[in-house]
């Protein structure tokens, strides 16, 4: 991949090699670090992964500079994105989970403003992704000719991508839909 760097450490420890990798892109726009081990002889491990923060906002990193694919979706983004997780494999199967921390987030899109939105979203899988239910998402305020304020959704996202709201809820002229 043109423009990444890696910096790798790799530690004998047995039939084991520990390891810590840090992968970054050109200006380290994106940067991950997994930390871990891996047995030769059982090939099993296990590793922690960090997504060093990323700050979003006008003129400078958008959402769209690392998916394309948002470009029509997201006209500007700021806010702060964190996540972590860890995975542990036995052969060919794995599994693991990640937690994303959205903070501060104000979004412009074609459809609407979103302004404060935060979110700590934990999955319970890598791959497909699933998010367990109970999940919550909080906005100051969204418009898109009618204004909302204090939103809350609470969700969970099924692995076949399917999403399952359990409760959507904001103020609105002074009582709550």
């Amino acid at each position: 991949i043109p423009g990444l760097a890696i910096d790798a450490q790799l530690e004998p420890a047995g039939s084991a090699v520990d390891f810590d990798v840090r992968a970054s892109t050109a200006e380290s726009r994106l940067a991950v670090r997994a930390k871990g081990s891996h047995d030769l002889l059982t090939a099993s491990g296990d590793t922690s992964l960090e997504l060093e923060t990323l700050r979003f906002e006008p003129g400078g990193l958008q959402p769209a500079h690392l998916l394309p694919t948002l470009a029509e979706w997201i006209q500007s983004a700021s806010g702060k994105l964190d996540a972590k997780g860890s995975a542990a494999w036995q052969g060919e199967r794995i599994t693991g989970a990640l937690e994303l921390g959205l903070d501060g987030w104000n979004v412009e899109s074609p459809l609407a403003r979103f302004e404060g939105v935060s979110a700590v979203v934990n999955t319970d899988g890598l791959w497909p992704a699933s998010v367990p239910p109970g999940q919550e998402l909080w906005m100051e305020r969204v418009d898109f000719g009618l204004e909302l304020n204090n939103g809350l959704v609470r969700y969970g996202l099924q692995p076949d991508g399917s999403l399952d709201i359990e409760r959507a809820q904001w103020d609105f002229a002074g009582g709550r839909i």
